[in-house]
């Protein structure tokens, strides 16, 4: 546990979420997303698609935990 200016937190109450930015990335999302899963709940996701047309959508979801999120949508890039 770790006290910080007024507030008091503990990693098994407070996880990390990465953002994760894709567009066709299935080629290596695999190896990605099962890199941070291995890292336990202390480590969650977020990936947010831009309307892939390969099985990127496909695999987030295969991989997807508790806590994980998948969001495919068209963007308008970076």
């Amino acid at each position: 546990m770790r006290v910080g200016k007024g507030f008091v937190y503990s990693k098994a109450h407070m996880p990390l979420t990465l953002a994760i930015p894709t567009f066709n990335s299935a080629k290596y999302l695999p190896h990605t997303l099962a890199s941070l899963n291995a890292q336990g709940a202390a480590v969650r996701w977020h990936l947010q698609d831009g309307a892939s047309r390969d099985e990127t959508v496909a695999i987030a979801q295969a991989h997807r935990r508790e806590g994980d999120t998948v969001v495919s949508e068209p963007d308008r890039g970076q």
